[in-house]
């Protein structure tokens, strides 16, 4: 804020505030946030700058913090930590589900988005065997298979692989 004046007097700036941060009174113009009042003519000719804030006891609003602050540190989640760059991520509505005992949510419905107009090469059908079609089932849930693929299946098996007692604590003791 500035109220400076070349050839006369500076003028007069009066700032009636709860508090004032940050910036205060200057003598001469700096690149600083600053308020100034000054004359090129001189310090005799620089105007006025008040500020005036409510007289509060800045100490009445404190409260006396603890000598002795307690460790926090056990009261801190660790998560499991992160592995040669494998990453699982949950897009939003649909896919898999947040958990593997949860079932999958909503309907995902397949649209073909293939032009129809492209015409598709016939073959000749008459020398290859008719086989029944087979039945396409949406899957609901996926497990883990012996080779540790992920398999996705229409109707989960009755048990669970799922240890309540497993979580990243414990998995990093059995490594």
């Amino acid at each position: 804020i500035t109220a400076n004046a070349l050839q006369g007097f500076g003028g007069r700036v009066t700032i009636d505030t709860q508090a004032i941060f940050g910036t205060q009174f200057r003598d001469r113009l700096t690149p600083e946030s600053d308020i100034t009042a000054t004359s090129e003519l001189g310090p005799q000719f620089s105007g006025t700058v008040t500020i005036n804030t409510p007289d509060v006891d800045a100490a009445a609003g404190l409260v006396e913090l603890p000598d002795n602050v307690p460790d926090q540190s056990n009261q801190i989640n660790v998560g499991c930590a992160a592995t040669r760059g494998n990453s699982f991520t949950i897009t939003g509505r649909g896919g898999l589900p947040e958990s593997p005992t949860t079932p999958l949510r909503g309907r995902a419905i397949w649209r073909d988005v293939r032009n129809a107009a492209i015409a598709t090469p016939t073959a000749n059908t008459s020398s290859k065997k008719s086989h029944p079609p087979v039945q396409l089932v949406e899957a609901t849930g996926w497990i883990v298979n012996n080779l540790g693929q992920v398999e996705l299946v229409a109707n989960l098996p009755m048990r669970t692989n799922v240890n309540p007692e497993l979580n990243c604590n414990n998995l990093q003791r059995i490594r």
